[in-house]
């Protein structure tokens, strides 16, 4: 199965700054390999205004991702000001 990063996906929608975006991330464990690629190339800071994730840690030792996140981690690092001023609000399930 073909799989896509955020960058790609966003793009291929057409998506812009100026576009009001939530998005809601529901990967059962896959959310340990999709966000760190999507926080390190910026595109889920300046192009995501509204987050909801659900974090899977039960699902996690079938996915080979190397960063693990607390709610915690994941909530403060959203919304500290110099990481990503762009984010308007984030829940973290």
């Amino acid at each position: 199965m073909p799989s896509y990063s955020l960058k790609t996906i966003l793009r291929r929608l057409g998506v812009s700054a100026d576009d009001d975006v939530l998005m809601h991330v529901n990967a059962e464990g896959g959310e340990f390999l999709a966000i760190p690629p999507a926080i390190a190339d910026g595109s889920l800071c300046r192009l995501v205004d509204h987050l909801t994730i659900d974090l899977h840690y039960t699902y996690f030792r079938g996915a080979k991702a190397r960063t693990v996140f607390t709610r915690e981690q994941f909530a403060a690092w959203v919304n500290s000001s110099s990481a990503c001023p762009h984010m308007k609000s984030v829940t973290v399930w």
